[in-house]
């Protein structure tokens, strides 16, 4: 979780800023993602992220929970399908 939220954060701050905070390592697949991305989803996942921080140990369903966070991520960085 730590580590999405800090990708999340890194790809929002390319896109705006051109800078990388969590992530150097990774700026070429930062850079590549940013670009495509579209910023107003990259901030709504951001911030469904550290809304999720608050219960990610809570015992429920630990896999549902992680297939929510990488959905959610999927949906982000795929391109959207037009309707026909």
């Amino acid at each position: 979780m730590s580590w999405l939220q800090k990708w999340s954060y890194d790809l929002i701050s390319q896109k705006f800023l051109g800078t990388i905070r969590y992530n150097p390592d990774h700026q070429a697949a930062l850079a590549a993602t940013a670009a495509r991305v579209d910023a107003l989803a990259a901030l709504r996942l951001h911030r469904e992220l550290v809304r999720l921080q608050r219960i990610v140990d809570h015992p429920l369903n630990p896999r549902l929970f992680i297939e929510h966070l990488l959905i959610s991520y999927a949906g982000l960085v795929q391109p959207q399908r037009a309707a026909a």
